[in-house]
């Protein structure tokens, strides 16, 4: 991997912060013969260090049987569809995010937000298949949609923090924004649909099982938005899913329904109806490391600080930072852990990680019995230049970065207070903390006859909610399951 500077490392990072939120989702299929795989080297190794940046800051999921299985089944559906040239990289992110998604020259990601929904072998490798469309297709360099155009969703905002000083580096990210932010359009969203029905047919899935999952993640989506509504919160989906009319879902029918003439004899991983099983224990939602919620403040055990958090304002945590913001999506707020001399001036560290010539109007403050430095600057970011608030300080071993940034100067003007007020709510973490933030994790249970959701549910004593359970378990809006049904609730 090229070296990059801590600044520009930590700085791309924050291009990635809510990527995740939305990518693709799954015209006429290609030939995988005809599709050039060739990347040039010098491609690769920019795409190793975006690699190296997603990992690094979402996190690596921690169970290798997860991991085999999604590795495994990208190598079989590249290997059993004659993707000889390509060399796949499947990795479970360590996210609560509900997404998945790739990026040259064979890297594909799911998280273990989007893992929890599935049922089946059959639909994990219908996700990952999907992938592959995008990338065999090529379809990172077709998509033309400009960055400025997602200057406006909860996926851009954070990008407006970003100064990336490696040009290369950046053009390559340019593409990938805008993909992970709105999908890669309806054209080449149905034609990876067609082309993934015959990938996962060619490995001995069923491809009518992917098309029910497509049908699944729409209503996931509609239901998601509603509960978020309800909790005055910005819900996760998968941003890429094709509007679902009757001229659409009749194509995309007959696309899956001429992929069966491909399937060939499966090879299964997991045991075929062992699925759900294998998932017991996943986490689920936010954990310490990577930032939890509780009674209105963000608990963020790797950054080594808890905080405020805004009223109906939601968050994202990652490995070393978190992002917040509000329903309307037009203001962000960042805190970032990052490496720091320790004996250099704090005023040395803020100039050289910001990159500004002086700290004219920057004051002290003290947060904690910590010495912070607070100001203003204009950030000449990639959508232009815009006023931040900006601030620094040590906390155990590394610097924690604060950056706020609004979409425009009235919701800058309206938000200003907010955003001192989150920035004086930090406080150090405390190993006393961790004693009542312990995540929610996935527990697979069989149904017993006459025991309705909502009686498993109050037994389950989680706290995420009923309505999130159901959805969890494709029930949602007030659908019940069935007895002997193994069904997924949380502890």
């Amino acid at each position: 991997m090229r070296a990059l500077s801590e600044a520009t490392f930590a700085r791309v990072a924050v291009l990635l912060t809510l990527s995740m939120v939305g990518a693709c989702a799954v015209s006429t299929p290609r030939n995988v013969t005809e599709i050039s795989l060739a990347t040039h080297e010098k491609d690769a190794a920019l795409y190793d260090d975006i690699h190296d940046i997603i990992v690094q800051h979402y996190g690596r999921y921690d169970n290798e049987f997860l991991q085999g299985m999604a590795q495994r089944l990208g190598e079989q559906l590249a290997v059993r569809n004659n993707m000889n040239d390509l060399v796949v990289r499947v990795t479970v992110l360590d996210s609560p995010l509900f997404n998945a998604f790739s990026h040259p020259p064979g890297h594909i990601y799911v998280t273990r937000g989007l893992l929890a929904y599935l049922n089946s072998e059959a639909e994990s490798a219908s996700i990952i298949a999907h992938e592959l469309a995008h990338l065999v297709h090529h379809d990172a360099s077709r998509h033309t949609r400009p960055v400025a155009e997602s200057a406006d969703s909860m996926i851009a905002g954070p990008f407006a923090f970003a100064v990336i000083n490696d040009q290369a580096l950046r053009e390559a990210m340019l593409p990938l924004i805008a993909t992970f932010s709105h999908g890669y359009g309806r054209e080449l969203e149905i034609d990876a649909i067609g082309f993934s029905a015959e990938v996962v047919a060619r490995a001995g899935y069923d491809p009518e099982e992917m098309l029910e999952l497509l049908k699944a993640l729409k209503r996931h989506e509609e239901g998601a938005r509603r509960i978020a509504h309800a909790e005055s919160k910005t819900p996760s989906v998968y941003h890429g899913i094709v509007a679902f009319d009757p001229a659409t879902d009749a194509r995309i029918g007959q696309l899956v329904a001429s992929a069966v003439a491909f399937r060939t004899d499966p090879v299964y991983y997991i045991v075929p109806d062992s699925f759900v099983a294998a998932l017991d224990e996943l986490i689920i939602g936010d954990r310490v490391d990577y930032g939890i919620e509780r009674d209105g403040k963000l608990y963020h055990k790797n950054m080594g600080i808890t905080l405020a958090i805004p009223k109906a304002w939601s968050t994202r945590g990652l490995a070393d930072g978190v992002v917040l913001y509000p329903s309307d999506e037009k203001v962000f707020m960042a805190a970032f852990s990052t490496e720091a001399d320790l004996d250099q001036p704090l005023a040395a560290f803020m100039k050289s990680y910001f990159e500004l010539d002086n700290l004219d109007g920057f004051k002290s403050a003290t947060f904690s019995g910590r010495e912070a430095l607070v100001g203003e600057a204009r950030l000449n970011t990639i959508f232009g230049e815009r006023s931040a608030v900006i601030s620094a300080l040590y906390v155990g071993e590394n610097a924690v970065v604060f950056a706020a940034i609004a979409d425009d100067e009235q919701h800058w003007t309206k938000n200003h207070k907010l955003i001192t007020q989150t920035l004086q709510s930090i406080r150090p973490w405390s190993e006393a903390d961790e004693k009542f933030l312990k995540p929610l994790q996935l527990k697979p249970v069989t149904v017993p006859d006459g025991k309705s959701l909502g009686e498993l549910y109050k037994a389950s004593k989680d706290s995420l909610g009923i309505d999130h359970i159901r959805l969890l378990n494709r029930l949602y809006p007030d659908g019940e399951p069935k007895p002997g049904q193994t069904i997924k609730l949380l502890h």
